[in-house]
């Protein structure tokens, strides 16, 4: 982590899982995706890292995607993954977990097979959920707290024409 500005750590705060304190007095966080020479020039597809940042470029957090190569180049975006966050202590905050799962029935996105979960967790505990909200012509992910509570719906675009390939979601 040599060179990082590393945004400073905050005391410990009564009720707030260690790790997460960084984030009680944002409103903002920048992910920005490390890429690596190796596959900006052959098909070879390796780990997503990804640094999480504030919007003065303090770094908060260190994104590292545990995954198997042999799925991530078979299976695309439908692979399943772990990403470990980071701390500038090295310790894991929190992870993000989605399990692989195959989209088998073309565009027809509304039945459960293409529906994407994902688990945030840390500290013992799931701090939330995410997952797809389809039908036949648009696209969505829910967020939810640990209760299962949505807590916000982020509307992507219509999936009739990239159905089984990566979305962009404007937050």
């Amino acid at each position: 982590f040599a060179g990082i500005r590393w945004m400073s750590l905050p005391p410990p705060i009564d009720g707030c899982p260690p790790g997460l304190e960084f984030l009680l007095h944002l409103d903002t966080v920048v992910v920005r995706l490390k890429q690596e020479m190796v596959e900006l020039f052959s098909s070879i597809e390796i780990p997503n890292r990804y640094s999480i940042e504030t919007t003065t470029g303090d770094q908060i957090y260190f994104a590292a995607e545990d995954q198997n190569l042999v799925h991530a180049q078979l299976m695309g975006n439908q692979r399943g993954f772990k990403i470990k966050i980071l701390d500038g202590y090295n310790r894991i905050a929190f992870t993000i977990t989605r399990p692989m799962q195959y989209c088998r029935c073309g565009c027809l996105a509304y039945f459960d097979c293409c529906k994407r979960h994902g688990s945030v967790e840390g500290a013992g505990q799931t701090f939330g959920e995410m997952y797809t909200r389809q039908s036949c012509c648009s696209n969505s992910i829910t967020i939810t707290d640990a209760n299962k509570t949505d807590l916000f719906l982020i509307d992507g675009p219509c999936c009739c024409t990239k159905c089984c390939n990566d979305l962009d979601f404007p937050v």
